[in-house]
């Protein structure tokens, strides 16, 4: 998008037969929605082409003075959506539940004492609460408002991702410019989000990628974002840049991989380094050797985005937080994931793509 105007015309609500609003005249009489919405809803948990489908539902309702009618702008396609499905991820939605944990809205109608405003910008309170949906009645405070003139992919991208790079980044050590941290899946969006945030810090980064065919581009691509250094799996195992003293080792690690790979941060961290594992995408535990918890007196942490949103319910620093990413996204200093728009027709593209893994773009519901 090249202007907020822009965005909002492409994802303006249609208000049409389908989609009526009425407005009752006087205070005293509430606000009358009658909205077809379609959503990617699921009965029992399983193989994801096998148990969502692509529903209509109408929502006709007189809005209670705090409750409001949000439309969904664009939702990502995230591998812990598909997890959700199988049944296989912590959280669990009671059933039947809709698909999708991460997206923006924008208020489409609200009742007479809201604290949203038609035109506002939204996203889930909650974790895996549905977002793979046209429209939803709900309460104020099943959302929490965001600035609207940054990318509507922007904003449907950042409580997971972004979100997970900045808390890693604060939340372990206390980074000074000049520090250097180490990552695995560097490609990932995480990891795309830890270059980013970490070059606004002064926190100078070494990102370990999987070797491919295209692995100059995929280096070029890192380094133009802000990484320090970029490194496939085996030459991190082949570098002698810290024992020639050539770069000072880093003090924090993030592992999205686990087994050998999450072995290599250890390798790599300074002593009393903390390594930080937030994903394990080879299926494989995360290992550290006797002499690293002994001699380098590591400290092995893990983190998960949605239990510390949990905990920290509406807190000032979770405020905070939304307003940070969205500070780095209106400067420029954040872009969104590589991705690609579909529309909810084509969910079954999107789910079993999402399934197999290692995507050159991230799925998105553009939702019309």
């Amino acid at each position: 998008f090249t202007s907020t105007r822009e965005m909002r015309m492409m994802f303006r609500p249609v208000i049409a037969c389908s989609t009526r609003i009425m407005s009752c005249l006087g205070h005293s009489r509430p606000l009358s929605v009658d909205v077809v919405s379609r959503r990617l809803g699921y009965s029992k948990y399983g193989d994801p082409a096998e148990v969502v489908k692509l529903e209509e539902e109408i929502l006709r309702h007189d809005l209670e003075p705090e409750q409001v009618l949000a439309k969904y702008l664009v939702c990502p396609v995230n591998p812990a959506d598909i997890n959700v499905l199988q049944g296989t991820y912590p959280i669990r939605p009671p059933l039947p539940a809709t698909g999708g944990g991460e997206g923006v809205a924008e208020i489409v109608a609200a009742g007479a004492a809201s604290q949203l405003q038609p035109g506002d910008w939204v996203l889930p309170a909650r974790p895996m609460t549905g977002t793979w949906r046209s429209h939803m009645v709900s309460t104020d405070d099943y959302w929490i408002k965001i600035r609207n003139d940054i990318p509507a992919i922007s904003a449907a991208t950042m409580m997971v991702n972004p979100c997970t790079a900045l808390r890693m980044l604060l939340d372990f050590v206390p980074l000074a410019p000049g520090d250097w941290v180490i990552q695995n899946g560097a490609n990932s969006g995480v990891g795309q989000a830890v270059i980013q945030i970490a070059k606004t810090m002064g926190v100078k980064t070494v990102n370990v990628v999987r070797d491919r065919e295209a692995i100059e581009q995929m280096k070029q691509k890192l380094t133009n974002m802000g990484g320090t250094i970029i490194l496939t799996e085996e030459e991190l195992r082949a570098t002698q840049m810290w024992k020639a003293g050539e770069v000072a080792r880093p003090v924090l690690g993030f592992n999205c991989v686990g087994g050998a790979s999450s072995t290599e941060i250890c390798k790599a961290l300074a002593d009393k380094g903390v390594h930080v594992t937030y994903g394990g995408m080879s299926r494989k535990p995360v290992m550290a050797a006797t002499s690293h918890m002994i001699f380098k007196d590591l400290e092995l942490r893990g983190f998960w985005m949605g239990q510390w949103n949990e905990r920290q319910g509406r807190s000032e620093a979770r405020m905070d937080m939304y307003s940070h990413i969205t500070q780095l996204v209106h400067m420029g200093q954040l872009d969104p994931p590589d991705h690609q728009f579909v529309t909810l027709d084509r969910y079954r593209e999107a789910l079993d793509n999402t399934l197999k893994g290692f995507l050159p773009a991230k799925y998105v519901f553009k939702i019309d």
